[in-house]
C-alpha cells in the first residue's frame, strides 16, 4: 500500500495541516510494516528514528506485535566530545522513546571496534543486493 500523495486542499486552520501530516506519516510507516515475522528498527534517539519507531510500535501494538529497536551505543574507552551543546551519546534519548511505547524492545549494540567497511562483504554475500545505510552495518555484524 502506497501513501496517497495527491495534491490537497488549502486548509482553513493550521491544526488541519498537522492532522494531515500525521495521517500521511502514519500511512507511510504502515506501508513499511508488511512482514510475516518480526519488525526491527534503528532507534538513535534523534527525531527521525524516534518518530518512525514510536509510530511503528503504536501500529504494531494493535496486532499484539513487538518492535525490536536497535540503538548504537558508544564504544567504551573512546574519548568524549566536550563541545558545548553537543550530545555524543543518544542512548538516554533512545531509552526514553522506548519507554514511551511499551511494545518497543530496545537492544543496545556496541561496535566493539568494527566499522561499516568490516561488515560490507558479509552483508553483500548474504543479500546479493546493494547495501542500504552502510553506517548501520556494524549492528548487524554482531
Amino acid at each position: 500500500m502506497r501513501p496517497d500523495i495527491s495534491p490537497r486542499e488549502v486548509h482553513a486552520r493550521a491544526r488541519d495541516y498537522v492532522d494531515e501530516a500525521r495521517a500521511l506519516f502514519d500511512s507511510a510507516v504502515a506501508a513499511r510494516l508488511r512482514a510475516r515475522g518480526g519488525v526491527i528498527a534503528t532507534l538513535s534517539g534523534g527525531l527521525d528514528s524516534t518518530l518512525v519507531a514510536v509510530t511503528a510500535a503504536r501500529q504494531l501494538a494493535a496486532t499484539g506485535k513487538v518492535l525490536e529497536a536497535f540503538t548504537a551505543i558508544r564504544q567504551p574507552g573512546l574519548p568524549v566530545n566536550d563541545k558545548v551543546q553537543w550530545e555524543n551519546d543518544d542512548a538516554a534519548w533512545a531509552a526514553a522513546a522506548a519507554d514511551f511505547q511499551p511494545n518497543i524492545r530496545q537492544r543496545l549494540v556496541s561496535p566493539e571496534g568494527l566499522t561499516p567497511l568490516d561488515i560490507l562483504p558479509l552483508v553483500h554475500a548474504f543479500s546479493n543486493t546493494p547495501v542500504h545505510n552502510p553506517a548501520s552495518l556494524v549492528w548487524h555484524g554482531r
